[in-house]
This record gives structure tokens, C-alpha cells and sequence, in this order.
């Protein structure tokens, strides 16, 4: 992505924003026209807002990742870069770790947190160190949405 010129001047301020799918308007919803693009912009603006950027200055956006969002603006006169991460395949994030799961130990779980976490806790691990403990490769395929854009941001 070509960025503005502010982003060749300053130093780039970088932000990771993850929300859940059932809080979004899909892109499948978006090729439909179902969702048109100033109500694109209004969503991604309503989760920029969410996280406490109230004077966050969109400049563009793309759509990159599969279900990710990179945004470029200004807050406060720095230049900032968001990504924003969209999590599950239908509803949330829930569905991304019944599948880290399924991946790691080889058994489907139904993708809601309470059930998960009890799974985790039969296996005396919590999800700290379920993650910790996973290969990146399966991480990868479990949450490509967050881990791609992390692995491409230049720190």
C-alpha cells in the first residue's frame, strides 16, 4: 500500500484493534451492497472510537489479509497505522481457538469460551500457556487475521 506522505515524514505510531465478527459488517455483506461503503467507513470508524481514538482523522484504508483492515490517519498530528484484526469465521473469536485447539490436541470442541477454557483446564493449561505453547505454524492457521499483520509491522 502506497502511503500518504505524513507517513514518509514521521515516525509511524502502530495499532493492533481485534474485534469479533458478529460485531461487524462482513465483506461478504459489502460485495452484496448490503453494507455500502460510507457504512464501511462508519464501522471502522465506530471501532476506532471503541478503543478510546476519538480524534482519530481517517486518511484511507484497505482491506487486506483475508479480514483485515489497514487504516492510515492522523490522532493527535502523529501518523498512525491500525490494524484492524476481525475475528471468527461466522460469530467471534471463539471459533478461531476451537480450531488452535482441534489443531494442537486433535479433538473438534464447540467454539464457546466457557467451553474451551474448561477443556483447557481438564488438560491443567490455561489459555496463556495454550497459546505460549502452540507452534506458529498452527497459530497461523488458527488466527492468520492477527498474525500476518504482526509479522509484517517493522518494529
Amino acid at each position: 500500500m502506497e502511503h500518504p506522505k505524513i507517513w514518509k515524514e514521521k515516525r509511524v505510531k502502530r495499532y493492533i484493534i481485534i474485534t469479533d465478527r458478529d460485531k461487524w459488517c462482513s465483506e461478504k455483506e459489502v460485495r452484496k451492497g448490503a453494507c455500502k461503503e460510507k457504512s464501511l467507513r462508519n464501522e471502522v470508524e465506530k471501532h476506532i472510537n471503541r478503543v478510546g481514538m476519538r480524534n482519530f482523522s481517517i486518511q484511507e484504508y484497505t482491506y487486506r489479509y483475508g479480514t483485515t483492515y489497514i487504516i492510515c490517519g492522523t490522532l493527535g498530528g502523529h501518523a498512525v497505522e491500525i490494524y484492524l484484526c476481525i475475528s471468527g469465521e461466522n460469530k467471534d473469536i471463539d471459533e478461531n481457538l476451537s480450531y488452535l485447539y482441534y489443531l494442537k490436541f486433535g479433538e473438534k470442541v464447540y467454539s464457546e469460551w466457557k467451553i474451551i477454557k474448561s477443556c483447557l483446564k481438564k488438560k491443567n493449561i490455561n489459555i496463556v500457556d495454550f497459546i505460549k505453547s502452540t507452534s506458529e505454524k498452527y497459530l497461523i492457521k488458527s488466527f492468520p487475521h492477527i498474525i500476518n499483520p504482526i509479522k509484517n509491522i517493522d518494529c
